[in-house]
């Protein structure tokens, strides 16, 4: 376009003429300014299409035949391709719908996305929808981003590199990070590898990242049944990538979106599909504890003494029992709360503090109350609460 203006003349033919050699000459740049490009030994095909389109116009319009351009063809150049190693760090391109989000929290949630990636746009259609964009390492983090923002669907992942989505699964593997051996083996028993972090015993990075670089997959998975071990997950994934291959925290908060994830994931999908798919179902997971306070506390509910039941639902206090109060009715009291605004689908995780009783009493209830719930029910042996829910 600017080799047209400043041509001498306004004949149409030789504007077109003017046009098109600037575009040859800049076409044969473009090796040196793609490392990728240099290191085949060819030029820009979308630069070669667009001369190829300038030739014809102004053959048309000057009755000469196109001009003979060569092949464009160099030779390669040896060495490591520049965008390569960029792919590397960026291996995948995340895109989803938003809704839901006011406009602080988009230019939040560009900003986070900056800091994991690179190729942000935020694109909104003047109706409450914000179009997202993101080419990343880490694709649990890219769409966490967006939970916190507002409530991100329609979730797509494309590989960056013709590598990096297998169709076969001797490449891939999921790894769960838990507590408690009743839910470890549970999670074996749906064909994911278990990292069974024990109550009392230390846990660290290098133990996760250990257990990552033990599957010798190209692509991992990693599930945490906690924000505290999804945290140490995270940094362990971050080192774990530096060996080579793909590792991927899927953002889970509790043991039933764990379970959640692990229950949609499909060994003959696509890699990049099956995240999407796990990290949508533990997102739309609502999730309840119920817990012994272990010290006094003042909540948004009420004051809260030591030994007291807490039931939550997310990460805020909805029940307060007191320490004599039966923890069955405590558990049924959290269950009517969490399924007020609805639900089809109720998981039970019985923690190791669990008392007997406790499933016959749960059970009684739902067919009581509602029937229209499908209930299932799991020992988790977890310690850090009397009981897991999730509500899907």
């Amino acid at each position: 376009a600017e080799a047209a203006g400043r041509a001498d003349t306004s004949v149409p033919a030789d504007v077109a003429s003017a046009a098109a050699d600037a575009a040859a000459e800049a076409l044969a740049r473009t090796p040196d300014q793609l490392a990728v490009l240099a290191e085949a030994g060819v030029v820009d095909a979308g630069g070669r299409g667009l001369l190829a389109v300038l030739d014809e116009l102004a053959a048309v319009l000057s009755g000469r035949p196109s001009p003979a351009r060569g092949d464009f063809r160099f030779t390669p150049r040896g060495g490591t391709r520049a965008s390569e190693a960029e792919q590397d760090q960026q291996p995948w391109e995340v895109m989803y719908l938003l809704e839901e989000a006011t406009e602080d929290a988009v230019t939040t949630l560009k900003e986070d996305l900056s800091a994991i990636g690179d190729s942000v746009t935020i694109a909104a259609n003047g109706a409450g929808t914000y179009a997202v964009h993101v080419h990343c390492a880490d694709i649990g983090a890219a769409i966490e981003a967006g939970m916190r923002a507002g409530k991100p669907h329609q979730v797509r992942v494309e590989s960056l590199t013709g590598a990096a989505r297998p169709r076969d699964r001797s490449g891939s593997a999921v790894l769960a990070v838990v507590c408690g051996a009743e839910l470890a083996e549970l999670c074996q028993h749906e064909g994911v590898t278990v990292l069974d972090v024990r109550a009392g015993h230390a846990v660290s990075v290098e133990v996760v990242e250990q257990a990552i670089d033990e599957l010798a997959a190209d692509h991992v998975t990693v599930l945490a049944a906690s924000r505290e071990l999804t945290v140490l997950a995270e940094d362990a994934a971050e080192r774990a990538r530096k060996h080579g291959g793909e590792v991927v925290v899927v953002p889970c908060a509790s043991p039933v979106q764990v379970l959640a994830a692990i229950a949609v994931h499909d060994p003959e999908r696509r890699t990049g599909d099956n995240v999407v798919a796990m990290a949508e179902a533990a997102a739309a997971t609502r999730r309840g504890e119920l817990k012994r306070a272990e010290q006094d506390a003042i909540t948004w509910v009420g004051r809260v003494a030591a030994g007291d039941l807490v039931g939550f639902a997310d990460d805020e206090v909805v029940l307060i029992a007191p320490a004599d109060r039966p923890p069955a009715e405590a558990a049924t009291e959290l269950l009517d709360l969490l399924l007020a605004s609805g639900g089809e689908l109720v998981t039970v995780l019985l923690g190791a503090s669990a008392p007997a009783g406790m499933t016959e009493a749960v059970t009684k209830h739902m067919a009581r109350v509602h029937p229209e719930v499908e209930l299932s029910i799991y020992p988790g042996g977890q310690t850090d609460s009397v009981l897991s829910l999730g509500v899907e």
